[in-house]
């Protein structure tokens, strides 16, 4: 149980003497005065530790009375209770102030407690604006600090091959209740989604963002990614080259190994281009040149970058029926055939709740070989 709890503004707690001890808690930073960083001091540059009152000094979990415990009220608790599963308190000079999970030690009131474990992490000055500042910056910005884009595209899309490849229910992964709209299918791949969007905090489309943005992408070209911090902009002008590409390659009837290193490869093209300019030149197919333009010679000139010939075009809408793998043997009972039904009706459903336009498009012709297959099962039982 914290004993000390009424603080001696003379040190910071661990007796060692701060700013505070000179000049008085509410008073140090008016008597410093403004500070003009251009300004060397007398006796070279300004020391900026002397004006870092309000850093964490230190971090701990103890036992506090409960009757010392101040809310900070300057900013609003917030709704929904604290994930924490202890009272998130600053001390400073003037006491403990709780930032976040009042309603805990509230409950602990109830329950005539008197002491109960908190968060505390030490400040060696006082400031309302710093208490206001962490407390907003609790449900805002992550504990461990912000992630660059490409590396949650890469955390997240590793999670989720984790969770698809694990035995435990997914429920056991939620830490909570079912939200209204959440509730889990016999989906496993739209039920992790739902398990890291309640986890990460984000929405379903926003997690299926990350994953589209990260499928068919090498560890190593992930790694590589992540890296160079690579931003949403850039997943968002590659996916349309991707997309295209990925059209391709599926009407190739490509193994997923095989689009993965080729989607990989160009990955890594594109972000050398993008980090020239910011900016990626659009790919729409890559097709070996017929006959009669090896014929023409240099008397034909070369067709502007984003134009496509009408027959190209029409090349580029033409599937052929998914053959399926002579490998694999098919299973044409009616049932399965239901069951791979409804599943890719719950991937278009998921589909449909995408907010950009080329994601939505790269989830659709993910899905059409699939169609096909589907299709062509289907025509099989009439036969029989």
């Amino acid at each position: 149980m914290h004993k000390n709890h009424l603080v001696d503004v003379n040190n910071d707690g661990f007796g060692i003497e701060t700013p505070s001890a000179k000049l008085g808690s509410n008073e140090s930073l008016n008597q410093i005065g403004p500070v003009h960083w251009d300004q060397p001091s007398q006796g070279g540059l300004i020391d900026q530790n002397q004006y870092s009152h309000f850093e964490t000094t230190d971090e701990k979990y103890e036992d506090l009375e409960i009757e010392v415990i101040q809310n900070f009220t300057l900013i609003p608790d917030y709704k929904t209770p604290t994930d924490s599963k202890y009272p998130i308190v600053a001390k400073t000079p003037r006491g403990f102030f709780c930032l976040d999970g009042w309603d805990l030690i509230e409950s602990a009131k109830a329950s005539e407690k008197v002491s109960m474990t908190c968060a505390v992490e030490y400040l060696a000055d006082h400031s309302d604006e710093e208490l206001a500042i962490r407390k907003t910056a609790l449900r805002v910005k992550p504990k461990g600090g912000i992630a660059s884009y490409g590396e949650k595209v890469r955390n997240v899309k590793r999670t989720e091959e984790l969770l698809l490849a694990s035995n435990n229910d997914l429920r056991t992964f939620r830490h909570g209740g079912t939200r209204k709209g959440e509730e889990f299918t016999n989906n496993k791949q739209e039920d992790v989604a739902r398990v890291l969007a309640y986890r990460l905090g984000r929405s379903v489309s926003t997690i299926n963002q990350y994953l589209s943005h990260g499928r068919y992408l090498s560890d190593e070209t992930l790694n590589l990614i992540a890296t160079k911090e690579a931003n949403k902009d850039f997943f968002e002008k590659a996916n349309t080259n991707k997309t295209a590409t990925l059209t391709h390659l599926k009407s190739d009837r490509k193994s997923d190994a095989e689009i993965t290193d080729q989607i990989s490869t160009k990955m890594m093209e594109w972000l050398q281009e993008y980090e020239q300019d910011k900016k990626i030149e659009r790919v729409w197919k890559e097709t070996e040149p017929s006959p009669s333009e090896e014929s023409s010679g240099d008397n034909t000139q070369d067709p502007a970058p984003l134009e496509i010939t009408e027959e190209e075009e029409e090349k580029e809408e033409v599937f052929q029926p998914w053959q399926g793998n002579p490998e694999e043997p098919e299973n044409d009972s009616f049932e399965q055939l239901k069951r791979e039904t409804g599943d890719l009706a719950n991937r278009l459903s998921e589909a449909a709740t995408l907010d950009d336009p080329n994601l939505f498009c790269d989830r659709i012709m993910e899905e059409v070989p699939r169609f096909y297959q589907i299709s062509r099962k289907a025509a099989t039982l009439i036969k029989m």
